[in-house]
């Protein structure tokens, strides 16, 4: 009688958690997946390794539904619906790789067993234009006031990622016309969006504390000169915040918004939805709800047949 297969990969091999995400981010790039899709590979999963350093477990065949169920659980208490969602599509990209890497028919990939969190397809309708003046009146003068306000202006006047505005050199802007190169965006695609002459007057304010800089210098730094890191600009943002006194903005408020009021100013779906560096149109159309629920209130507030 042969005996009952287990559950983990063979006990003669020690899969480390560690030593298996690195290789995975190695497979990841092998494959010239995006700077960015890399990154966010690296970001959830040393979350998750950190996670699981917590709870003593530093062997992958350790990992099971129910811990990857409360990791998640653990992470919807202070991260929106759409981030979680993000941390599980990570995690389940790795255990794919891992379970064809192992190649071992007694494994089990312990996220059959899990469901994706679910996620409202509604889109929200970001920070609202009395928020946005609100974190610029909040900035303080000097460098910092200055580089703090015009990247509040560029993020709302341009719907560009966080990760694209860190990743920006001076070489990408053209001051003249407002032309901004997005270069290897979301699914290593280049763009190009513009900034309107408010934001560039604020970002040549900006530019006066920097000095002679070169086209590959970094358009956004540290107080030290490094280049500004996503996890900085967050804290710029809810620094920014606690002094307006209003809720902390996420990042993707900025761009959420920006789609809004450019179809609330008439921009045609196809430009917003290559400004925005969308794939398809569909993606770009379900802001259309919300301005479309602007002429409903419209309509409830003047309506002919109503005020007879």
């Amino acid at each position: 009688m042969p005996a009952p297969r287990s559950a983990s990969p063979a006990p003669d091999k020690e899969h480390l958690i560690s030593r298996e995400f690195i290789a995975f981010i190695l497979d990841r790039r092998a494959r010239q997946l995006s700077p960015n899709t890399i990154r966010y590979y690296q970001t959830e999963l040393n979350w998750f390794q950190n996670y699981l350093k917590d709870h003593k477990i530093r062997l992958v065949d350790r990992i099971n539904a129910d811990l990857i169920r409360q990791y998640l659980t653990d992470l919807a208490e202070r991260r929106n619906p759409v981030s979680v969602h993000a941390s599980f599509r990570a995690i389940k990209a790795f255990f794919t790789w891992f379970t064809a890497e192992l190649d071992d028919p007694a494994w089990r990939n312990p996220m059959r067993l899990i469901t994706a969190p679910k996620i409202s397809k509604d889109p929200l309708p970001g920070i609202s234009p009395e928020h946005v003046q609100a974190l610029i009146d909040a900035c303080t003068h000097g460098e910092l006031g200055e580089r703090d306000k015009a990247i509040i202006y560029m993020l709302y006047d341009t719907g560009i990622r966080k990760s694209e505005l860190v990743h920006l050199d001076f070489g990408d802007v053209d001051l003249r016309t407002g032309a901004v190169q997005i270069r290897s965006g979301k699914g290593n695609k280049n763009r190009v969006v513009f900034m309107g002459n408010r934001a560039r007057r604020e970002l040549i304010r900006y530019l006066r504390y920097r000095g002679e800089l070169v086209a590959i210098s970094p358009l956004w730094t540290t107080q030290t000169g490094e280049r500004l890191t996503a996890s900085g600009l967050r804290q710029i943002i809810r620094r920014r915040a606690e002094a307006a006194n209003i809720p902390c903005p996420g990042l993707h408020d900025f761009r959420r918004a920006y789609a809004v009021q450019s179809l609330r100013n008439q921009i045609d779906l196809a430009t917003l939805a290559k400004s925005m560096g969308h794939t398809t149109l569909e993606m770009t159309r379900r802001y259309l709800d919300l301005v479309d629920d602007d002429l409903r209130k419209a309509h409830e507030r003047t309506s002919p047949a109503d005020n007879l």
